[in-house]
């Protein structure tokens, strides 16, 4: 289940707003950032220009380094924790950019405040509600991806079972049994 440590929606920041966490975020959560103006991140060392609408996922203490373009920045951002295999199925990779098109941005613009002011009404059932909100977010963003490469005939296969390994890691897992069931040389 997802658990918010704290966010904020339309968060505006100045001219000078920079973000730079060689380790991520403190205790080790996951970074949501939904971007609504142009700014500057650095991705792979590289600093690039994002436009307006861009959606990322940091991983747990992974590097970012973003900051405003030449005015204002503004976002909706989200520190959470979630279980370790939440992206495994969705289009979303962590630490990369997805460009949502306008017709969408308000759609994710609504989850988000949604999200957030559930968060913060402290309703009884509010903390539950806000994991599928984060959830069905995750989703639709995952939707709007464009499809996966395939990387190979047992990409999707290989994949499958190492979710079953994550999932079952008390099995007597060996590579002989795992390479004859796709008939392949260990």
């Amino acid at each position: 289940m997802f658990e918010i440590f704290c966010m904020g929606c339309d968060a505006v920041e100045d001219v000078g707003f920079e973000v730079d966490r060689p380790d991520g975020w403190g205790d080790g959560c996951y970074l949501m950032l939904f971007i609504k103006t142009r700014a500057y991140m650095t991705l792979e060392g590289v600093e690039r220009i994002i436009p307006p609408n861009t959606f990322i996922v940091y991983n747990k203490r992974s590097y970012h380094k973003y900051r405003a373009c030449g005015g204002v920045y503004i976002n909706d951002w989200m520190e959470f924790d979630g279980p370790n295999n939440f992206m495994d199925d969705l289009s979303i990779r962590f630490d990369t950019p997805v460009f949502i098109k306008s017709e969408h941005e308000k759609e994710i613009s609504s989850i988000f405040r949604l999200i957030s002011d559930t968060f913060y009404s402290r309703s009884r059932r509010g903390l539950e509600t806000c994991a599928l909100l984060i959830g069905a977010m995750l989703n639709m963003v995952s939707d709007l991806c464009p499809a996966e490469k395939k990387y190979g005939r047992y990409h999707d296969e290989l994949l499958e079972v190492r979710r079953e390994i994550y999932s079952s890691p008390d099995k007597d897992w060996k590579i002989a049994d795992i390479a004859d069931h796709f008939h392949l040389n260990k």
